[in-house]
């Protein structure tokens, strides 16, 4: 089955018109609206097609590989998948975790399956709109099929941020387990964000969802389990023509926001350890 997509502009504007829609079409207009918006405790999100819908990795999975039909739930397939990541090659990310001390919860290791090609019930967001730009403007191609149809716009999505993560504090190992597991999180929250940051624990051992990807990117989990229904409810969205991207890309380099940055790898790093080294000696 194939994902259901936003059909219109129009369409999509009346979806959002409640918590906040916008549409973008110059370069004045992207500069008088950036210059203007708050960027303090807000989360962000660029889509490069403005007519996709918001789904998690694990939503879209189910949805196009028809896995309703086995009978299973979309929440069937996320614990079946956690299960197998903890035992994949005798628990070596258990083992992993363990090296760097720190707890192995259910939200670990969706963060784990998030960022590394596996499914989870997790959006990414980030507290920096520059990142989220560059998400939304990475790879987009221009539809020739009418200027101002939806096909030619990129969309950036934005919430209130309030990361649960904030309110935790002095957490025991056990306690840490049982709030972020994926059944606990399932049964008692549709839609939670949390931070990457380290949380307080009455432990030796640390609590954290963060990993490479999510620090260069300043970036935050959206827990989101709601079947297979997209995330449309109190998220606002301002849709910005494609011709912009350019524009804004330039924009974004000049500030250092490059895929480099976004995506560092650990190769990259050593290796400009040792370039940077070798020209100081």
């Amino acid at each position: 089955m194939k994902l259901v997509d936003y059909k219109s502009l129009e369409e999509k504007g009346e979806i959002f018109k409640s918590s906040g829609y916008l549409r973008i079409d110059t370069v004045a207009s992207f500069c008088d609206w950036f210059d203007a918006f708050p960027k303090e405790d807000v989360l962000f999100r660029g889509v490069k097609e403005a007519k996709y819908k918001i789904y998690t990795s694990a939503q879209r999975l189910y949805i196009t590989h028809d896995l309703a039909l086995s009978g299973r739930t979309v929440e069937d397939v996320i614990a079946e998948t956690l299960e197998q990541a903890k035992q994949v090659d005798n628990g070596i990310l258990k083992k992993y975790f363990s090296l760097l001390d720190v707890i192995d919860h259910d939200m670990l290791y969706l963060s784990f399956l998030q960022h590394y090609s596996g499914i989870s019930p997790l959006i990414d967001f980030t507290t920096s709109i520059e990142k989220a730009l560059f998400f939304m403007q990475e790879g987009v191609t221009f539809s020739d099929v009418g200027e101002d149809g939806i096909d030619n716009y990129c969309s950036l999505y934005y919430k209130l941020q309030s990361p649960v993560t904030r309110k935790l504090r002095d957490l025991s190992e056990t306690d840490a387990r049982e709030i972020f597991s994926f059944s606990e999180m399932h049964q008692n929250a549709r839609s939670v964000v949390f931070q990457s940051e380290q949380i307080d624990i009455s432990s030796q051992k640390k609590c954290s969802f963060a990993n490479l990807n999510l620090v260069a990117q300043d970036g935050r989990f959206l827990f989101y389990s709601d079947g297979i229904n997209p995330l449309e409810e109190n998220i606002s969205c301002v849709d910005i023509h494609k011709s912009l991207a350019p524009y804004i890309k330039k924009r974004l380099e000049e500030k250092g926001i490059t895929k480099e940055s976004i995506y560092p790898q650990e190769e990259t790093i050593a290796k400009m350890a040792l370039q940077r080294a070798l020209e100081n000696i």
